[in-house]
């Protein structure tokens, strides 16, 4: 029994995660959430499954013991009297007895004939299965109990479609490519995952996968065999583990785009899309930020607009002054007036962006590609335009020695930004220095070429190009 149990519980109940849990062998295995030790309803739920796992650990013992037995029977292992009382000392465990069996498998090929591949703990198609199942329970708990979950420990629905990605082609490759099915053996798992850098390296010279894609592939590889061999599904982590999945280095990904082709596609788009542009520029939104906007993160201070909320990506608040021009359009344009409702929607009602399942629809990305085919600006997409602004505004923040106004604008989860903003109202946010950038930003677009028109006025003035030619009179011979 664990200690400072002076209920007589089978289980423990741990306080800071709130979850129940038995001690096994040094390990801590967790039995379910509750609020409490009183808490009799969760304590009966996680006991039930604490039967239920030593039940299993019962049947596992079971089999691990003809396992064994059928190895000791087989006239081609390179049997002797130590290892035999070797495996008779650790009968009565079956992690212990598991380590020993596939210990001695190396010399031998064992005929499958009751426990097959498929069946088999260490089978990679069972693995990879067991493993999205822990990473889809952590992505609900994200979802429905975030409080549960440290900061590192939560997962997002897209980190959770990117991990099951990944170790799906990491699984498919195994099975069908390299044609192994198991990871009993340690010594051809480590040598399957140097093949697998191999496969991706060759696909890599062949252009066939970007570098950042590349570590993408391999960046949960760790956790899946650490995940593994915690849960005694492999006797250790293959060693080459490290060398297999070390990242090359990637350039920036950023992609702005000039303002000759911002103008280009502003100019094929309609006025709804106008908006939408011109709303992503001023602030710096992507398509899902943006479709998250609502009437009641719209409000004047000081006779200017702006745009103040909470970013959904980070949780960092933000306050951006919205140009006249994008006053203008969305007033034109939106769809709702309820401070609750959101600012813009599709024709079937949906938000702009937004996730159906596991896949994003997006039909202002749909829209502003469209435009930019017709504008002939290849290779265009909706988040170019944070990246855009981002290069932009970060010229200006260069120029005038305040580098901190960029990530006013983006609204990164930067430490000192966090500390900065701690308990504040978005709308009370001091962003005196980032309104007079926006204010030049939106002369350096000149979306709707009032700058321009004004330019060509005071150059003609100057001039004197804007006074009507006076007409000379021939004189009559």
């Amino acid at each position: 029994m664990a200690r400072n149990n002076e209920r007589g519980l089978e289980l423990t109940f741990h306080k800071p995660s709130k979850r129940w849990r038995k001690r096994i062998g040094g390990k801590d295995h967790w039995f379910g959430f509750g609020k409490g030790v009183s808490d009799r309803k969760s304590y009966k739920a996680a006991l039930e499954r604490y039967r239920a796992f030593q039940e299993e650990q019962a049947q596992r013992r079971a089999s691990l013991t003809l396992d064994l037995d059928e190895l000791i029977d087989r006239e081609d292992g390179p049997w002797n009297e130590r290892a035999v009382q070797a495996i008779d000392a650790v009968q009565g465990d079956p992690d212990a007895a598991a380590k020993l069996a596939a210990f001695f498998q190396r010399g031998v090929t064992p005929a499958p004939s009751r426990n097959s591949s498929r069946n088999s703990l260490a089978a990679i198609e069972t693995l990879v299965t067991d493993f999205l199942a822990v990473q889809k329970q952590r992505r609900d708990t994200t979802e429905r109990h975030p409080e549960r979950l440290g900061k590192k420990q939560r997962l997002s629905p897209k980190a959770h479609r990117f991990i099951k990605d990944t170790m799906t082609q990491f699984k498919d490759w195994c099975i069908d490519t390299a044609r192994v099915k198991t990871l009993d053996d340690p010594q051809r798992t480590e040598r399957l995952v140097l093949h697998y850098r191999e496969h991706l390296t060759k696909l890599l010279a062949d252009e066939d996968i970007a570098p950042s894609t590349l570590n993408n592939r391999l960046k949960y590889l760790p956790a899946f065999f650490r995940w593994a061999w915690e849960n005694r599904r492999i006797v250790e982590q293959p060693r080459t583990l490290r060398q297999a999945c070390q990242k090359l280095t990637v350039a920036p990904s950023a992609k702005p785009l000039t303002v000759r082709q911002v103008r280009r596609i502003w100019e094929a788009a309609d006025g709804r899309l106008r908006a939408h542009i011109s709303l992503a520029l001023n602030a710096g939104l992507y398509d899902l930020e943006l479709s998250d906007i609502c009437g009641k993160h719209l409000s004047k201070r000081d006779g200017a607009s702006y745009l103040a909320k909470h970013r959904r990506k980070t949780g960092v608040p933000y306050k951006i002054k919205l140009w006249p021009l994008t006053v203008e359009l969305i007033a034109k344009h939106r769809d709702s007036r309820g401070a609750d409702e959101l600012l813009f929607r599709t024709k079937k009602g949906h938000p702009l962006a937004h996730f159906v399942g596991d896949n994003k629809s997006s039909s202002l990305a749909q829209a502003f590609k469209k435009a930019a085919v017709a504008a002939a600006v290849d290779h265009a997409s909706w988040s170019m335009l944070r990246d855009t602004v981002a290069t932009d505004i970060e010229k200006i923040a260069r120029r005038i020695g305040d580098r901190g106004i960029t990530s006013q604008l983006l609204a990164h989860a930067d430490d000192r930004t966090a500390r900065f903003y701690v308990d504040q109202s978005p709308i009370e946010l001091e962003t005196s220095k980032l309104d007079a950038a926006l204010d030049e930003l939106a002369e350096h677009y000149d979306l709707d070429g009032r700058h321009r028109a004004e330019q060509r006025k005071k150059k003609a003035a100057k001039y004197g190009l804007d006074k009507e030619p006076v007409k000379k009179q021939r004189k009559k011979r």
